[in-house]
């Protein structure tokens, strides 16, 4: 029987010690790594900057909406201090600040961030840090709301409903405005509801209508409300009484199962 030397046996305990010290180190980065989570909101320009070069794609984001802010601000200061005929005329496309937020906003949602997609179909609809560019507005809105932005689905609703790149098409304006009602955008739901009251873009139906206003009355702002209020009033002779009180007791398990959104 062959039995094991004090050399190899002093060797391998001397392995497993390395071992054991390896994993445990391992281990202590593992939980420090995930535990220290970058605050990139207290981060100035210079120090996102360094991140956003080595493609942090929360970096770039924020670096993109932290010029997108100071232009904004700038904008609102336009506003205060001239009169209305020189608001108007106010340039933003060659405004540096939107320039850079473009920028950034671009290079993060290329990594993939969809909220800076949205931001980058908003600045070339609007032409702000570029010239107006309805294709590329189209497009980046498009990436968006794909993956579920509810902004970018409603902005595609707009983008058919008003013609953007051609014929108006009340069809795929609908199609995107009752997507983005389902994923809890109140001003898609208030316009959903008057189209289906309309039968614009889709089959008029009285109930629909009625069960959409309902949600938006809800979910919406005054301003939605009040439009809500207004379809939910001249529908109800429509409808028989159990027929409001039973689309009324739809939309209310409806909003049980879709809690208000945080942004």
């Amino acid at each position: 029987m062959n039995r094991i030397t004090p050399k190899y046996h002093k060797r391998r305990y001397k392995m497993r010690s390395i071992t054991l010290t390896v994993l445990i180190v391992m281990f202590i980065w593992t939980l420090c790594a995930q535990t220290a989570v970058i605050e990139y909101g207290k981060l100035d320009n210079d120090q996102l900057r360094i991140l956003a070069d080595k493609n942090d794609v929360e970096a770039c984001y924020q670096l993109g909406m932290n010029y997108y802010s100071d232009a904004e601000a700038a904008y609102e200061d336009y506003y205060y201090y001239y009169d209305e005929y020189d608001y108007e005329d106010y340039d933003a496309s060659t405004d540096s600040d939107y320039a850079a937020a473009l920028k950034w906003f671009i290079k993060a949602g290329d990594l993939g961030n969809i909220t800076a997609q949205n931001y980058v179909g908003i600045m070339y609809k609007n032409g702000e840090g570029t010239a107006r560019n309805y294709s590329e507005a189209f497009k980046w809105y498009s990436k968006a709301a794909a993956k579920g932005n509810r902004y970018s689905q409603y902005n595609l609703g707009n983008s058919y409903a008003e013609g953007w790149l051609g014929p108006k098409n009340e069809a795929k304006a609908s199609e995107w405005y009752l997507k983005a009602a389902e994923n809890m955008h109140p001003w898609s739901q208030g316009i959903i509801a008057q189209r289906y009251a309309d039968g614009t873009g889709l089959t008029k139906d009285i109930k629909k209508a009625y069960f959409w206003a309902y949600i938006a009355f809800h979910y919406g702002d005054t301003e939605v409300q009040n439009a809500a209020d207004t379809i939910l009033n001249d529908l109800l002779s429509t409808l028989t009484n159990d027929q409001s009180v039973k689309i009324i007791k739809d939309a209310e398990a409806w909003i049980e199962n879709h809690p208000e959104p945080e942004d």
